[in-house]
């Protein structure tokens, strides 16, 4: 029987990487019979797994270390980030599965041009205009990618974007 844990971080502290996620993988090594699963998740993660930080390079050799093996044993990571041109390369290579939102910036649609081997470049053109709440699936899940539409009203307050004309004539 497997078991599922999953944690959240939207700004992990340099500590997590040494004493939660190092041991973890270490711990499901050693363990005979029944497998563990970890899955973490990581908002903005292009602020703590970016290759331009030179300050936290040992933690994001960590990062980099898990998603390149982790899965053997039972660890998982998923990002989130606004910005996956400034992302780690080496830990965007290994994934698998992609959820994107509008990319208008060219330095990110390069790099996810550069990961995503299931898009072609008018898929890739394709997501500078999605429509806000629109995403684009693509992955090994999807024999090809699959835009979608979410209805945040089900879930919550719709996320919205305030136009400057707006609020200056209040």
């Amino acid at each position: 029987m497997d078991t599922t844990f999953q944690y959240y971080f939207s700004s992990p502290p340099f500590c997590v990487h040494y004493f939660i996620l190092a041991p973890l993988q270490k711990e499901n090594r050693a363990v005979g019979g029944e497998k563990k699963l970890f899955h973490f998740i990581f908002d903005e993660a292009h602020k703590y797994i970016s290759e331009k930080d030179d300050e936290n390079i040992k933690s994001i050799k960590i990062f980099e270390q898990i998603a390149k093996e982790g899965r053997k044993f039972g660890v998982f990571m998923i990002l989130a980030s606004q910005r996956p041109g400034e992302t780690s390369k080496t830990v965007l290579s290994q994934c698998n599965n992609f959820i994107l939102h509008k990319i208008r910036n060219n330095v990110d649609l390069e790099q996810m041009r550069k990961s995503i081997p299931y898009l072609n470049d008018s898929q890739l053109t394709r997501i500078s205009y999605l429509r806000t709440g629109s995403a684009l699936l693509v992955g090994e899940p999807f024999s090809i990618p699959m835009e979608i539409i979410i209805d945040g009203k089900d879930y919550g307050d719709i996320s919205k974007s305030y136009l400057p004309s707006e609020i200056w004539r209040e």
